[in-house]
């Protein structure tokens, strides 16, 4: 798979720091960041114009154990949220949590593929039985719809697919697949191949 960048002046260091993160982050803890946050803007010495916190792109929400406990303190503060997530997780069960709890804004799972063939090159590489993993993915993305549905939640639930060289002829399969399922939005991300 080709690298968005050549280099990055935080790549090295920002793998190192993520790779090496031995404990996940304790709401108590969460909650005394996000209280001088939200200190700052009552006393204007930081504007937002939207609040609206987003869980992931480095890392997977949902194995923090505190996750619901986190979206449910900030949502009461009157933010909105979304998260990130490869799906894997995101089972009925947990989302039924996340429901009853606080709900959450947006849902954005990163899939890239309906096959095993190509879901391995992007989300699937490093399992042993890819196609497992993979139904397992698109069983959660099902439920999860259903479940917003059944409980009238405004989440938006998007998918987003890496295209390439490889992978753009299986768009269409992929668009139709998800469409049938009910996704709200598909997000497509256009990366440059490398010969």
């Amino acid at each position: 798979m080709a690298k968005y960048f050549e280099k990055c002046s935080f790549e090295e260091r920002m793998l190192y720091e993520f790779r090496n993160i031995k404990r996940k982050m304790h709401s108590e803890e969460f909650k005394n960041i996000f209280d001088k946050v939200e200190e700052l803007i009552k006393t204007g010495k930081i504007t937002m114009h939207r609040k609206f916190l987003s869980y992931g792109n480095v890392g997977e929400p949902l194995l923090n154990p505190y996750f619901i406990e986190i979206n449910e303190y900030i949502r009461k503060h009157g933010w909105k949220t979304g998260m990130y997530t490869n799906g894997l997780l995101m089972t009925k069960a947990k989302m039924e949590q996340l429901f009853d709890k606080s709900s959450i804004d947006t849902i954005n799972i990163s899939i890239t593929g309906v096959s095993a063939k190509i879901y391995k090159e992007f989300q699937g590489y490093g399992f042993k039985d890819t196609q497992q993993v993979l139904d397992i993915v698109l069983k959660n993305i099902a439920e999860v719809i259903k479940l917003r549905n059944e409980r009238k939640q405004h989440t938006k639930i998007a998918v987003n697919y890496i295209i390439t060289r490889k992978n753009f002829c299986h768009i269409g399969k992929y668009v139709n697949y998800m469409k049938k399922i009910g996704i709200d939005e598909i997000r497509f991300t256009p990366l440059v191949d490398r010969p």
